[in-house]
């Protein structure tokens, strides 16, 4: 039984290291296009991808879905200036938590994929917290995601042609949780799961989005 709902600025209950995630899907695959990163994508200076490919849609409803097993999880975007909103639905239930992917800091698509951004090229969110937390969630070990894309962010200006929007999938991660991490430490240990990779990473708690230290 999940004894806490965690958050970003409060160590939760400690989670196993062999949590379930299920495999990732991407319905109507059609609306979804594969990326291929290249090595400086791989490699940038804000850490880059850990997953050689990223999956795209413009489509509205297309949706990305997967299943863990845990307290928590993390969804790993890229943000641009063309970039969308998800709609995270948990266990079936409509949070009406939001993920844009909007920025209009980006001086180009290539820049928000990982070259010119720093450590925001990235963004990294945990859910928990969610607006709305589906009833019964703290009391079910597994659990469901989908992010639907809904079309426009919130900030992208007037009359933008929707279809020039789009959304970006990295990958997605679950905590790993240590007493020795808890007691002592800041950072969480997590796993990160993409498209053919599977990677170690650091967490920060309280951390701005992206800014994620590879171990």
């Amino acid at each position: 039984m999940v004894t806490a709902i965690p958050s970003l600025t409060a160590i939760p209950a400690p989670a196993p290291s062999d949590n379930s995630i299920g495999q990732i899907s991407f319905t109507p695959s059609d609306a979804w296009t594969t990326v291929s990163l290249d090595e400086s994508e791989l490699n940038s200076t804000c850490g880059g991808s850990l997953s050689p490919y990223r999956r795209v849609t413009n489509v509205l409803n297309a949706t990305v879905s997967f299943n863990y097993t845990g307290p928590s999880f993390m969804v790993r975007t890229i943000p641009s200036r063309t970039g969308g909103r998800f709609s995270l639905i948990v266990d079936g239930f409509n949070t009406t938590t939001f993920m844009d992917t909007y920025d209009p800091d980006a001086s180009s698509p290539e820049d928000a994929r990982g070259r010119n951004l720093n450590n925001s090229c990235y963004r990294v969110r945990q859910y928990p917290p969610m607006v709305i937390v589906p009833v019964g969630y703290e009391n079910r070990e597994t659990h469901s995601v989908s992010l639907v894309y809904i079309g426009a962010g919130r900030n992208v200006s007037m009359g933008t042609d929707p279809r020039s929007l789009s959304v970006q999938f990295d990958s997605f991660a679950l905590p790993i949780y240590s007493e020795a991490q808890m007691s002592s430490a800041p950072t969480i240990a997590g796993r990160e799961y993409g498209f053919g990779a599977v990677n170690t990473f650091a967490l920060v708690l309280g951390f701005t989005a992206g800014s994620l230290i590879l171990l």
